[in-house]
């Protein structure tokens, strides 16, 4: 799998339109979903948008996972064809 990703942006509300969550893999390839429209928390909410973008162009699959989480005011995530990474149910010392 070619390396993939997806950056979500929080668009406040102005005067004439909703706030709003844009979601962006390149130049071309963006789309922008108002919040009123999404249900869940923040994070909950930039994944919906980052899911609904990926579906878009094709990206995902059954056996394709979308990973990802916030840094400063947006929200990164890659595919991946590993549902986790790294990870194990391990009590920390």
């Amino acid at each position: 799998m070619s390396a993939r990703a997806i950056k979500t942006t929080y668009l406040g509300y102005t005067n004439t339109k909703p706030s709003r969550i844009k979601a962006s893999a390149g130049p071309l390839q963006s789309i922008t979903v108002s919040t009123c429209n999404l249900d869940g928390n923040t994070e909950e909410q930039h994944a919906t948008v980052a899911s609904r973008l990926a579906a878009k162009l094709g990206w995902l699959t059954p056996a394709t996972y979308l990973l990802g989480g916030g840094y400063a005011n947006d929200f990164y995530f890659v595919l991946s064809d590993t549902r986790i990474i790294g990870l194990k149910d391990e009590e920390p010392s």
